[in-house]
């Protein structure tokens, strides 16, 4: 995917842009900004991170607990490997209580 800015992300999410620079003064979103315009780019990982952060917030998590979740998935290098974790933990806790 191409990089988009805040307009089309927002309506993307059907958000407001300002919920995006909400976001991104939370240090939740990271956008470039164009050297020319000065307008915020969003990048792939930043729209992944837009749309996680937007589904935690539906989910009615706050910012402060979104923050160290979204560091997680950064440093993980997305969330394919988080998703492998959890996939591997549920299987050994499956097996788990089928041992019992």
């Amino acid at each position: 995917p191409a990089a988009t800015f805040i307009g089309p992300l927002a309506d993307r999410l059907s958000i407001r842009p300002a919920t995006l620079r909400k976001w991104e003064h939370a240090g939740l979103v990271r956008p470039r900004r164009d050297p020319l315009t000065g307008y915020r780019v969003y990048g792939e990982a930043d729209v992944r991170d837009a749309r996680l952060v937007h589904q935690l917030r539906r989910g009615g998590y706050l910012l402060e607990q979104i923050a160290p979740l979204i560091d997680q998935v950064r440093a993980a290098g997305g969330l394919a490997p988080l998703e492998a974790a959890l996939g591997d933990w549920h299987s050994r806790l499956s097996a788990r209580g089928r041992a019992l």
